[in-house]
C-alpha cells in the first residue's frame, strides 16, 4: 500500500519535531533498494523503518530484514501490514541501543549487515558514530541525511563545512555520494533537500595510532575555529575528552594530560615546526594526515617522558 494511503488508513499525524517525514516517492524507494543489490543470503538492517517505505521492497528481495522502528505505533503497523514476509523481523527498539550480536540468536557465524535508513537530523551524528563503533558487523551503510549535513562528509580543507565530523568520518570510512532527493519526495515536506550517501567502513584504523589521543587532538584544534592551530592546541588538549559525538570509538591510552599541564606554548611550537605545520594555520586547514602525524608525535613524546 502507498505511504499516503497508510497515513490515511491509520490516521497518522507525522511529528516533524522527531523527524517523521515519510518518503512517498516510489521511484526513489526503488532506486535506494536497487543500490543495496540484495541477494537472498544477505542480511539487512533498516534504521527508522517508519511506515515501511523501503521495508516491503527489502523483504521482497528474499534477504533477511531487521526493521528497527522506535515508535511503538508505527512498529505495530509494520508488523500488521507486512506479516506476509517470514524473512522480516520488526524490532520496536532504539537503534542506538541495538546489539548486533543478538539479532540472530543461535547463529555461530558472525553475520555482516547491509544497513539502510533515512536518518532524522537531530540524531544523525549519534547514529553515525554508533555505526562506526559497530563497523565490524557492517558490510556497508546506505543512509539518507539532510543535504547540508552530507556536504560535511565531502568538505575540503579550508571550507566552512570542513570540521571534526569530516575528519572523524574520513578516518573511519570511505563515503560516496549516491544521489540527491528533493524535499518534495516526502510528506510532510521538510524544509531542506536530502542526500543519499554510501559508507564503506574501514575494518581497522591506522596501525599504532592511539585513537583516543587522535580524537582529542582534533577536538582541541576545533574547539575555537578562530584561533590558529598553535593557540588552539596549547590551550585545549588538557584532559581526555570522554565520550562525545565527535570522539568515535576510543581506546584508553594512559597518557598524561598534554595541554598546558604537559606542553608549554614553545614546546607546541617546536612540535609543529618539526612536523612542517605552520603555527598560523587554523584547524580547518589541516589534512587528516596532518592530525595523524601530530598524534604520532605526541605519542612519541609521551613515551620518551
Amino acid at each position: 500500500m502507498h505511504q499516503i494511503q497508510l497515513i490515511r488508513k491509520y490516521g497518522i499525524q507525522p511529528r516533524k519535531i522527531i523527524g517523521q517525514n515519510f518518503l512517498v516517492d516510489e521511484n526513489i524507494q526503488r532506486k535506494i533498494v536497487a543500490l543495496l543489490d540484495l541477494k537472498p543470503a544477505d542480511r539487512v538492517l533498516e534504521i527508522g523503518a517508519g511506515l515501511g517505505a523501503l521495508t516491503g521492497l527489502l523483504a521482497g528481495s528474499g534477504a533477511k530484514v531487521f526493521a528497527v522502528e522506535k515508535d511503538k505505533n508505527l512498529a505495530g503497523i509494520l508488523k500488521a501490514e507486512l506479516e506476509r514476509f517470514p524473512n522480516l523481523q520488526v524490532l520496536n527498539e532504539d537503534a542506538l541501543k541495538l546489539d548486533f550480536g543478538k539479532l540472530e540468536n543461535g547463529t555461530r557465524r558472525r553475520r555482516r549487515y547491509k544497513v539502510v535508513g533515512n536518518l532524522p537530523y537531530f540524531i544523525t551524528t549519534p547514529i553515525l558514530f554508533f555505526l562506526i563503533a559497530e563497523r565490524r558487523w557492517i558490510e556497508f551503510a546506505l543512509i539518507m541525511v539532510q543535504k547540508e549535513f552530507a556536504e560535511r562528509f565531502f568538505a575540503q580543507p579550508g571550507t566552512k563545512s570542513y570540521g571534526r565530523l569530516t575528519l572523524a568520518l574520513r578516518y573511519h570510512a570511505e563515503a560516496a555520494h549516491a544521489f540527491d532527493v528533493s524535499r518534495h519526495c516526502f510528506t510532510p515536506v521538510p524544509g531542506v533537500d536530502s542526500s543519499l550517501v554510501r559508507l564503506k567502513f574501514r575494518r581497522r584504523g591506522v596501525a599504532g595510532l592511539d585513537e583516543e589521543l587522535f580524537f582529542r587532538a582534533i577536538q582541541a584544534a576545533f574547539a575555537s575555529r578562530r584561533k590558529n592551530i598553535l593557540n588552539a592546541l596549547s590551550h585545549g588538549l588538557l584532559e581526555p575528552a570522554g565520550p562525545s559525538e565527535w570522539d568515535g570509538p576510543a581506546s584508553p591510552s594512559g597518557h598524561p594530560p598534554l595541554g598546558r599541564a604537559g606542553l608549554g606554548r614553545e614546546e607546541w611550537k617546536t612540535l609543529l615546526v618539526g612536523l612542517g605545520i605552520p603555527e598560523t594555520k587554523r584547524a580547518e586547514e589541516l589534512l587528516l594526515k596532518d592530525y595523524i602525524r601530530l598524534t604520532f608525535a605526541l605519542q612519541k613524546r609521551s613515551q620518551a617522558r
